[in-house]
């Protein structure tokens, strides 16, 4: 590590537009039933947030991620249970493409205590639960606006 420099390791990104919410909404998402796996998450706005205390704090190795590393699984049922929808189906391992099966092979569990204990950073959103929900309350009930009127003879 250059001297002064300041790395920020990630975990899985999900925000507005990026998230399981999204997926599930589309059709897009999937189970696959791998025992024992997890990930680690992180919120973009905590992930900003990690970043300018970061900047500010001295400079070093940071993971910014929340504090529950938690299944695909449960957190795919968790965005399906707020849309009002079904969970969508499990799919088997070997039905995958390499590069899917090489990403179902591994846990992605990362810490966050030393951004926490040396840039006194605390996660907005310390777990997928509570992202999620923020998310939802978002957009739901989707916004949508009328097109405006055509100007009248008068108003042109």
């Amino acid at each position: 590590l250059a001297s002064g420099a300041h790395v920020f390791r990630l975990p899985g990104i999900y925000g507005p537009g990026r998230s399981p919410l999204d997926r599930v909404a589309r059709g897009s998402s999937h189970r696959v039933d791998v025992p024992g796996q997890v990930f680690s998450r992180c919120h973009v706005e905590d992930i900003v947030s990690g970043v300018i205390a970061g900047m500010n704090g001295p400079a070093g190795a940071y993971n910014l991620a929340d504090e529950l590393p938690a299944s695909p699984n449960d957190v795919v049922a968790f965005a399906a249970r707020l849309l009002g929808m079904e969970p969508p189906p499990f799919v088997a391992l070997e039905t995958l493409s390499p590069m899917a099966q090489g990403f179902y092979a591994e846990n992605r569990r990362i810490s966050n205590f030393k951004a926490k204990r040396v840039l006194y950073w605390t996660p907005r959103y310390p777990d997928y639960r509570v992202g999620l929900r923020a998310l939802s309350a978002m957009t739901s009930p989707p916004m949508t606006s009328a097109a405006p009127a055509p100007a009248s003879a008068d108003q042109r």
